[in-house]
């Protein structure tokens, strides 16, 4: 499928359509098993939290469901999606089934070098390294395990993935692979907050639902794919000024969660003053996505100020993309497989270190 050259922003029109489409394919915070003294809580406990729906987020949680690990996947909006339903579905990627069908010779390497001169250097060379040899492997998982075929188009060169499906229908076949594993949704439901134990080691999440009730999920690990802050102006304000009183028209989700909770819990915040976007005739910053979040290492493991691992804590997606992207966006297609390879990983490790004494 090419792409279709109109703003993209005019997407977010079908956004609530797509909303009201998914909202009954996930499990309302009413459907919860509610807390029998009636103090109006709920209170659950998994292996794997996974905070966000978004890209990231819906791959961490259908990897740790194939990992065998016991997934709850927590949106703080009425469906699954975040803004991958405002995506264009493109994947940039190398060494690829896509690729090797058509005689396309595309090279790890070649992707790497591409991604770490658009960032002037200044992207994390290993975590770089490990998205371009995974970026393949990710087509292939389209394909094999959600039934999403793509195709090449010579006009666009050759690492740029079509989809034959919209976003919207990509979604829906994540959604149905993630119910498919037995991962427990609970839309309408917001993280405010991690929980730690006296080691500092994060054993889970303190939210709130829709009807302004108090939910609690204890986990063994918890990914936060919580998307950028983008419709966060305090923290536009603070890590990215220069985009300022500019304009978005991304997820209502993405108002930074993931990284406020991440900083209480310890993690080293990283941001460059940078944002994917544009900047409009009246001299506004248009965000398609902000830049920058939590360090994490090409495991997904948060680190803290001193490099070391927030035992529990694992970040993927844009709510952690301050050391891939840097000042210029590389093509199209780069930020979602970087969200999805980036969750898969996650969501792999999360539920196999859990299994680890």
């Amino acid at each position: 499928m090419k792409p279709d050259k109109k703003n993209m922003y005019l997407l977010a029109a079908i956004t609530i359509f797509l909303s009201l489409l998914l909202i009954f394919t996930g499990c309302s915070p009413e459907d919860s098993d509610s807390d029998p003294d009636g103090d109006n809580s709920d209170s659950y406990e998994t292996d794997v939290l996974v905070v966000g729906s978004g890209a990231a987020g819906l791959a961490a949680a259908i990897t740790a469901g194939q990992e065998g690990a016991r997934v709850i996947l927590m949106e703080k909006l009425p469906a699954v999606g975040g803004t991958a339903v405002l995506s264009s579905g493109m994947l940039y990627a190398a060494e690829s089934p896509v690729q090797e069908r058509q005689g396309i010779t595309e090279s790890a390497g070649d992707l790497y070098d591409f991604w770490m001169n658009a960032s002037e250097g200044k992207a994390d060379s290993e975590l770089v390294k490990v998205i371009a040899d995974l970026s393949g492997d990710t087509v292939r998982w389209f394909q094999e395990d959600i039934g999403v075929e793509y195709s090449i188009h010579d006009d666009y060169g050759p690492r740029m993935h079509f989809p034959d499906q919209e976003a919207g229908d990509i979604v829906e076949r994540l959604k149905a692979k993630a119910d498919d594993v037995g991962v427990k949704i609970i839309l309408g439901t917001r993280a405010k907050k991690l929980i730690l134990s006296q080691e500092g080691e994060v054993t889970g999440v303190e939210g709130e639902n829709a009807s302004g009730n108090k939910v609690t999920i204890q986990a063994e690990a918890v990914i936060l794919a919580t998307g950028g802050f983008e419709r966060n102006e305090k923290l536009i304000d603070e890590y990215t000024p220069l985009a300022a009183e500019g304009i978005t028209g991304v997820s209502q989700g993405n108002s930074g969660d993931g990284l406020v909770m991440a900083r209480e819990a310890g993690a080293e915040i990283i941001t460059h003053n940078s944002y994917v976007g544009s900047v409009n005739d009246e001299g506004k910053a248009v965000i398609m996505s902000t830049v920058g979040g939590p360090r994490i290492d090409s495991g997904a493991h948060v680190l803290d100020m001193e490099g070391e691992f927030i035992k529990g804590l694992y970040a993927a997606g844009s709510v952690a993309n301050g050391q891939f992207f840097y000042k210029k966006y590389p093509d199209s297609g780069s930020s979602l497989v970087y969200c999805f390879t980036m969750g898969r990983i996650a969501g792999s490790n999360a539920a196999q270190e859990i299994k680890v004494p």
